[in-house]
């Protein structure tokens, strides 16, 4: 008798947790069903549209006047990095442009060259800082991420530029007098039509997040 007993509260003890699991998982279904996640998805979605608008409208604003050009040529000799993060009196137009656009708006950004090689593959370098603090708190772009992108051509007579901090003031990004094909192994790209003027094709490539 005490055996049925044993065993009769051992399978209600089984069958109450049972039915207590799929109550459990019952109330969370339905309170995935309830909750609407309509509002935070299209905020985030506007909110990267927004981004993607920003970045679109600064780089074609600095193809316009020239910064962007200036910048493709301003990695003559050392590798050059550029960064909003602190403007100074040797920053250049394009790292005001990003410091004005994005780095007081508490976003963080990459800025990509991807340009042609010789033989016909395509290379691509960073030129902003990967060891700055981003202010938002995300390290890498996000699912969220913008990206705007612009493509420029490079002749042979555009003339390189160069960006010297250690003089007092800081030089700007200033000519060096020297064209891109002048410049030969000292400018980061080659040329790929060396029987035409066309020095090389940089497609230029901001992520903002």
């Amino acid at each position: 008798m005490n055996g049925d007993t044993t065993d009769g509260r051992g399978q209600a003890y089984t069958l109450e947790g049972v039915i207590g699991a799929i109550l459990v998982v019952s109330a969370l279904l339905y309170g995935l069903q309830v909750v609407d996640f309509g509002p935070w998805t299209s905020d985030t979605t506007q909110q990267s549209a927004d981004m993607e608008q920003r970045a679109e409208d600064m780089l074609d604003l600095a193809a316009q006047n020239g910064t962007l050009g200036r910048v493709v040529r301003c990695t003559y000799g050392t590798e050059t990095v550029f960064s909003g993060a602190e403007v100074d009196a040797g920053s250049t137009t394009f790292e005001r442009m990003l410091n004005q656009t994005f780095d007081r708006q508490g976003r963080n950004y990459d800025v990509y060259f991807t340009y042609l090689t010789p033989d016909g593959s395509r290379e691509t370098i960073s030129i902003t800082s990967g060891d700055s603090d981003p202010t938002s708190g995300v390290i890498a772009p996000t699912d969220s991420a913008a990206v705007a992108t612009r493509t420029l051509t490079v002749y042979d007579d555009d003339r390189t530029r160069i960006l010297d901090r250690t003089q007092s003031p800081p030089r700007k990004c200033g000519s060096t007098g020297s064209t891109v094909e002048g410049a030969g192994s000292a400018y980061f790209m080659d040329d790929v039509n060396e029987s035409s003027p066309l020095y090389n094709v940089v497609e230029v490539r901001l992520v903002v997040w």
